[in-house]
């Protein structure tokens, strides 16, 4: 049985699509022995806001930790730095010091229905209508940005949790086009 924590989060939806069922906190217990993919996180920063606190998710790791699943994967950032990616480390540090068998996925920027939003999206709708008083040139391509499209995003979770190898994915950006569409149709 594969279960996910976030259920009702953007890449949990997708990942109960593809068959995960829905763990909920008061429910970790259930999920000894079995797969989790670990994507509840509480207080993702959001556009011109300041960074939520982040140690609920701390306790929240810790707590499935104490459930003992067989095999967990868990859903991390490539961002490089402030209080959220500090707290997404701190728990693949508690996860790959507990023993139990873990899988971390490191994920750029998500993008894809039905979010309408963030940082990335908002710069590149910007970019696309040339808006002023934006730094230029921007880059016709800006490359140097990571995307990743939400359903492959769901799909790379749920192929290693069907795995079960311990160990850790960068997740690569292959997605410029489909981003850079997605973000054109409401440019």
């Amino acid at each position: 049985m594969i279960y996910v924590t976030g259920a009702s989060g953007y890449l949990g939806q997708h990942l109960v699509k593809l068959g995960a069922k829905p763990l909920s906190r008061q429910d970790y217990v259930g999920a000894q022995g079995h797969v989790v993919i670990h994507a509840a996180w509480s207080g993702v920063p959001k556009t011109g806001e300041p960074i939520p606190d982040q140690s609920a998710n701390d306790d929240l790791t810790y707590a499935l930790i104490d459930a003992r699943p067989a095999f967990i994967v868990f859903t991390s950032t490539r961002t490089g730095g402030g209080e959220y990616a500090e707290a997404k480390f701190r728990a693949e540090g508690a996860l790959f010091a507990s023993g139990i068998r873990c899988h971390v996925i490191r994920f750029p920027g998500l993008f894809g229905p039905p979010r309408r939003g963030g940082l990335m999206y908002n710069m590149s709708r910007a970019i696309l209508r040339n808006d002023e008083g934006l730094a230029k040139p921007w880059p016709e391509v800006p490359n140097t940005w990571t995307t990743m499209h939400i359903q492959e995003a769901a799909a790379l979770c749920y192929r290693h949790a069907q795995l079960q190898a311990p160990g850790l994915t960068l997740a690569r950006n292959e997605w410029i086009e489909e981003w850079l569409a997605f973000c054109r149709e409401d440019a």
